[in-house]
């Protein structure tokens, strides 16, 4: 499996793969990481997982390219659906973190510049 990107909650790890596919790992005696679960249904999806980023304790965020906002409870295994504002000029959202309680989205802009947007606030929920 080829690790993406990276994201940890508590001693559980989350991970995208390259194949747009995302996991929930737990660590072994053995000391090795094993599945645990598969995140929601990204492999036929035409819009690529471009960042994920834990967001509260038991919260993950999963991005899309186009801005949308997959919240997900792990502990009660709920799925909120938000979408970003759409900024003038973004061609594509590129990354997903955060940082006490707010969300930093990077963006490729249409003139090929990079972005970087703080957001306090929640995105508008679909």
């Amino acid at each position: 499996m080829e690790i993406a990107k990276i994201e940890s909650i508590g001693s559980r790890l989350v991970v995208a793969t390259a194949g747009n596919s995302i996991y929930m790992l737990d660590s072994s005696t053995d000391g090795r990481w094993r599945k645990r679960a598969r995140v929601g249904e990204y492999e036929k999806s035409s819009q690529t997982i471009t960042g994920i980023a834990r967001l509260r304790d038991s919260t993950i965020v999963v991005m899309l390219a186009n801005g949308t906002l997959h919240h997900w409870d792990i502990d009660r295994g709920s799925l909120v659906v938000s979408e970003l504002p759409r900024s003038e000029g973004v061609q594509r959202y590129t990354g997903l973190a955060a940082l006490d309680g707010q969300m930093l989205v990077a963006a490729v802009m249409d003139d090929h510049t990079a972005h970087l947007f703080v957001l306090s606030e929640p995105a508008s929920s679909k």
